[in-house]
């Protein structure tokens, strides 16, 4: 699924070198657990919870919107159980708001930037379907490039996820095959 929202050449990049689902999911984990340990050894002096935004991103990229959303909410509890486990000079109360707001910030993120992706391919959608196409009125080919025609059945499947089914109309039935229909009144 290749959108706008992100620069064209990071996509590229990321679509070179990382093509199968189980490995973008195995570098996914790894990038999460890489961001957690930092963020863990440096302690709640300085954190790192802004940086949990790049693999909350890349799963909605990759997988969608579920496990970036399980992600937004998972991240910010682990980083939380961080903070029972060691002595620190913030309450817990602040340490379970603090949470609480990253996991609603995190949220947020998701639900607009997929909101954004989704108007992206829509607006891609709308732009092919929309505009003036040159057809031939005898053939009815559409021309796709300088000199290229391609016919009108082809063009609508390739660029619509519209499927097609042949029938013949009344008109053109009577028109090619009038010999062949039977008359109303039985002859």
């Amino acid at each position: 699924m290749a959108n706008t929202i992100w620069p064209t050449p990071m996509i590229k990049l990321i679509d070179q070198i990382v093509t199968h689902r189980k490995l973008v999911a195995a570098s996914l984990i790894g990038l999460s657990l890489v961001i957690l340990a930092f963020d863990y050894v440096y302690g709640p002096q300085i954190r790192f919870p802004i940086l949990f935004i790049i693999p909350i991103w890349l799963a909605l990229w990759y997988f969608g919107k579920k496990l970036a959303l399980s992600l937004a909410i998972i991240l910010p509890l682990i980083r939380f159980g961080f903070n029972l486990f060691r002595e620190i000079d913030i309450a817990l109360w602040e340490s379970a708001i603090n949470a609480v707001l990253r996991i609603i910030t995190f949220v947020f993120i998701v639900y607009v930037t997929h909101y954004a992706i989704q108007a992206k391919d829509l607006e891609k959608r709308v732009q092919k379907l929309e505009g003036i196409l040159p057809i031939c009125s005898f053939c009815k080919r559409i021309r796709v490039g300088d000199n290229e025609w391609v016919r009108l059945e082809e063009y609508i499947t390739t660029h619509t996820e519209a499927q097609l089914s042949h029938g013949l109309c009344p008109d053109c039935a009577r028109e090619h095959y009038s010999k062949y229909l039977t008359k109303p009144n039985g002859h």
